[in-house]
């Protein structure tokens, strides 16, 4: 028997306001109105407030003093900040794994997502895309199975999107360039050699804010 779940208003809004983050609908620094989304979606002002306070809570918005929500607007000290963040989380998670012996599975997991973002990347959807070469990265602190390392990757990945989406991948070349440093890390991960490993994460997240 199928389960139905139903989603708050809330989370519907938040769905659908974090899908015009990430698709440019709302640019960087832009303003969003309540009063507006309200008119447009037939709702309450509650459930959007909700929501925008969660996307803030995620770094996609910042606030003001008189209650502005606007779309965080990306500069190179955060960016800094993010990527060392992101590297920290990935290698920590992965040498910690490894000296315990819980990598066992850390190469197939990363063939496995590696197929799917070669896939996905023959389709042109870039959404889709970023999503797979951030599940890629994830598997370096997933396969501690440590659920506090986890949701701080997650909570630092939708600020980590739109660094990518905004910068990053500006240049087309950039998109196959993710690839080739992908399949370096699997081929590191396979000859078990942590310091290589490390080494390519390093660089994988020494990334320019342009």
């Amino acid at each position: 028997m199928a389960i139905i779940q139903r989603k708050s208003m809330k989370d519907q809004v938040y769905e659908l306001i974090r899908q015009r983050i990430y698709a440019q609908h709302y640019l960087p620094g832009e303003e969003i109105k309540i009063l507006s989304l309200s008119n447009e979606l037939g709702v309450s002002n509650t459930p959007i407030r909700e929501a925008l306070n969660v996307l803030a809570a995620e770094g996609l918005l910042s606030t003001s003093m008189n209650n502005k929500f606007r779309v965080v607007e990306l500069n190179e000290e955060m960016n800094v900040e993010l990527n060392e963040t992101i590297k920290v989380l990935l290698t920590g998670g992965y040498l910690t794994a490894h000296k315990d012996g819980r990598d066992a599975g850390l190469e197939e997991m990363l063939k496995e997502r590696f197929r799917r973002q070669k896939e996905i990347l023959k389709t042109g959807d870039d959404h889709e895309y970023l999503l797979s070469t951030i599940s890629f990265d994830k598997s370096f602190v997933e396969i501690t199975g440590n659920k506090k390392l986890i949701k701080m990757f997650d909570d630092n990945s939708y600020l980590f999107y739109l660094f990518i989406r905004h910068t990053i991948w500006k240049e087309e070349g950039n998109r196959e360039k993710a690839l080739s440093e992908h399949e370096q890390l699997i081929k590191a991960v396979s000859a078990n050699d942590p310091k290589l490993v490390t080494e390519l994460l390093e660089k994988h997240y020494d990334k320019p804010f342009d």
